[in-house]
């Protein structure tokens, strides 16, 4: 019914040191035929270098007519590191959390752009080495919008502005563009 999808990725980098596989499950939450929601799950698991990472992640997406398409990602990273004396690894585990909010405007047949708002956070993490229960109480922010810019039926340009900032002491904003093209096939 085109209500489910799945999704595979192979990453091998140049040094051919390093590696990253992941998978993925889309589902499309219909009510009548009509969208709810979106859930994806996913998993990642990585070589690098020596060391190991896995991702195991949720998202759920709300599209809304009237309020835009908003949503949040959970997941949880675990990091296997070479210990220093190269017999094992040390595991650290890390979560995540994502919030987000979007909502296109169509200001002509060919220019619409998007207002984003994003907050994030890794609330908690352990350290096997100390042994000890990490709490974070800062959040990641980023506040932007998207242009898309229609050259033909097909194909459009993009431009995409954040500034990210932190609520860390002592951080720095700092500004983030993107210039890129789509192709609606």
């Amino acid at each position: 019914m085109g209500d489910k999808s799945y999704s595979a990725n192979a990453m091998i980098w140049s040094t051919l040191n390093q590696f990253a596989l992941s998978g993925g499950y889309t589902k499309m939450n219909l009510d009548n035929g009509k969208l709810n929601s979106i859930s994806s799950y996913g998993l990642t698991t990585a070589y690098l270098n020596g060391n190991i990472m896995n991702l195991v992640s949720y998202t759920w997406i709300k599209p809304n007519p009237k309020y835009g398409t908003y949503g949040y990602n959970v997941g949880v990273i675990n990091l296997l590191l070479r210990n220093t004396n190269k017999t094992g690894y040390d595991p650290q585990y890390i979560t995540s959390a994502v919030v987000f909010w979007t909502k296109p405007y169509v200001y002509s047949p060919k220019l619409t752009y998007s207002p984003q708002i994003f907050a994030m956070s890794s609330p908690m993490g352990y350290n096997s080495v100390t042994g000890s229960t990490l709490i974070n109480r800062h959040f990641g922010f980023l506040v932007g919008t998207s242009l898309d810019y229609k050259l033909s039926k097909r194909f459009g340009l993009s431009l995409n502005y954040k500034l990210n900032m932190s609520t860390q002491p002592g951080s720095r904003f700092t500004n983030n563009f993107l210039i890129g093209s789509r192709m609606v096939l």
